[in-house]
């Protein structure tokens, strides 16, 4: 199991219940940027930042959107894959 799973887990089933949380999108971000799914950090950034563009977590999603282009440009470039 990885590092954060059970935290990326409860994050998870709160979305099922609450799919317009951006706040749990925004930590599931968080988790899965921890435990190295840079894709799926990124996409639950965009997720969270979609729903809710001025909460108080924009600077934070919008740096962390930001920082995951860079990632995977340099994942790119030294030719390792994102995950």
């Amino acid at each position: 199991m990885q590092p954060r799973r059970l935290e990326a887990s409860l994050a998870e089933r709160s979305l099922k219940t609450h799919p317009s949380d951006a706040e749990a999108h925004y930590l599931l971000g968080i988790i899965e940027r921890h435990n190295g799914n840079f894709s799926a950090s990124d996409a639950c950034f965009r997720q969270a930042f979609s729903i809710s563009p001025k909460s108080r977590y924009t600077a934070a999603m919008r740096d962390n959107i930001e920082y995951a282009a860079q990632e995977k440009k340099a994942l790119r470039q030294l030719r390792i894959p994102a995950r």
